[in-house]
C-alpha cells in the first residue's frame, strides 16, 4: 500500500490518504483504519462514526469492505487545548510504593469518551507517577471509582507495586467497603447478591444482570432505615435505607446494578431507576455512594494497611435530612 500526506489546498490539516492493497483488501473499514493509524479498533470505529474517514472521497460505514485500489483518507481529530491537571486528591496513606487517595465526587479517574483530560490520571502524572502499569494513559491506576462516587482509591507509584495490587484485587484479598443510601426495600437486613454482570444490549453505557456476564458478588447489611415523616423533605411514603456494602468482586457499576436488581436503587442514580425527586428533596445532585473503607496487605512487607474516609458534607447532610444517623462503628457485612 502507499501512504500520501494530503497536501491539497482544500485538504484538512492532519489528513492522511492511503491506497489499499495487499492483505487489507476485503477487510472491514474500521479494521483497515486501526491498522493504518496504529490505533485500537474502538478508536478506529469512533473515527469512522464521526465522519473523519472517507473511502474514495465518500463516507462509508465501519462495516464497509475495502476494495483494492480504494483510497482511505483519515482525518486527525480536532485539536483542543488540554485542560490543566486537577489537584491531587487528599493523600490518606503516603507510602513510597503507593498512595491511598480520597477522591472527591466529580473527578473522572482516567481518560475516556468525553473526558480526554482533567482526570485523576493527569493529576498523577503531574505528581510524578509516570509509566506505572501497562497503559500510559492510566499510569498508576489500579482500580477505579465512577465519576460521581467519592472515597478511597489506591494508586501505585512503582511498577512492582502496581502488579502486586492488581494481583491482590484479582485474588479478592482487598477489602473495599462502601456506604450507599438506597430507596425501596432490600430482600433482607443483610445478604449476599450474586448476579453476573454484563453490558446492556439496548444501552451499551449501562450494565445489567445476565447469565453470560462476568461474576459479581456484593455483600450488604442495612445499617439504618425508615420512612421519613410527612414534614420531611423526602418524598412522602418513600422508604430509604443506609446500606453498608462489601465488594467480593469489582465490576463496573457493581453496587449500583446489584442494589437496583434487588429492588432498591442507589439514591440519585437515575441511570438505574432511582427517583430524581427523592435525590432533589435530600439536596443531592449526585448518587449517594461513598468508598469509606479500604484494606489490603502491604505489597512488600505484608503488614495490614487500612484506611477510612468520613462521609463528605453533601452525603452527611442528605442523611440528616432523611432522618438517619450514621452509627459508629459501622457494622460492615
Amino acid at each position: 500500500m502507499t501512504h500520501d500526506d494530503d497536501t491539497d489546498s482544500g485538504a484538512a490539516t492532519g489528513t492522511v490518504s492511503t491506497t489499499v492493497d495487499g492483505d487489507l483488501v476485503g477487510e472491514r473499514l474500521d479494521v483497515v483504519v486501526a491498522a493504518l493509524a496504529d490505533t485500537s479498533r474502538s478508536r478506529a470505529a469512533t473515527a469512522v462514526d464521526e465522519g473523519r474517514v472517507t473511502v474514495d472521497g465518500r463516507r462509508r460505514p465501519r462495516s464497509h469492505r475495502v476494495g483494492p485500489g480504494e483510497v482511505v483518507a483519515i482525518m486527525a481529530p480536532p485539536r483542543h487545548e488540554a485542560a490543566a491537571p486537577p489537584p491531587l486528591p487528599a493523600i490518606v496513606v503516603d507510602d513510597p510504593g503507593f498512595w491511598i487517595l480520597d477522591k472527591p465526587a466529580g473527578l473522572v479517574v482516567h481518560p475516556g469518551h468525553g473526558h480526554p483530560d482533567g482526570t485523576l490520571a493527569d493529576a498523577l502524572r503531574a505528581a510524578g507517577v509516570v509509566d506505572v502499569g501497562p497503559d500510559p494513559s492510566r499510569s498508576g491506576i489500579v482500580h477505579r471509582l465512577d465519576k460521581d462516587t467519592s472515597g478511597l482509591m489506591v494508586v501505585a507509584r512503582t511498577e512492582a507495586v502496581h502488579a502486586s495490587l492488581v494481583a491482590a484485587l484479582r485474588d479478592r484479598t482487598v477489602t473495599r467497603g462502601y456506604l450507599a443510601l438506597v430507596q425501596g426495600h432490600l430482600p433482607g437486613s443483610h445478604g449476599r447478591i450474586d448476579v453476573p454482570l454484563g453490558r446492556d444490549d439496548r444501552d451499551r453505557t449501562r450494565f445489567t444482570g445476565r447469565p453470560d456476564g462476568r461474576p459479581a458478588v456484593t455483600h450488604f447489611r442495612v445499617v439504618a432505615s425508615g420512612s421519613a415523616p410527612g414534614s420531611s423533605p423526602v418524598a412522602a411514603g418513600t422508604p430509604v435505607a443506609l446500606v453498608a456494602c462489601r465488594l467480593e468482586t469489582g465490576r463496573t457499576h457493581q453496587i449500583r446494578v446489584h442494589m437496583a436488581h434487588a429492588g432498591a436503587p442507589v439514591v440519585g442514580d437515575d441511570t438505574y431507576g432511582a427517583s430524581r425527586a427523592v435525590a432533589s428533596r435530600l439536596g443531592l445532585d449526585r448518587l449517594f455512594l461513598h468508598a469509606a473503607q479500604l484494606g489490603f496487605r502491604h505489597p512488600e512487607s505484608g503488614r495490614p494497611v487500612a484506611a477510612a474516609s468520613p462521609l463528605p458534607a453533601d452525603l452527611a447532610l442528605a442523611l440528616e435530612r432523611a432522618g438517619i444517623s450514621l452509627p459508629d462503628p459501622v457494622p460492615w457485612p
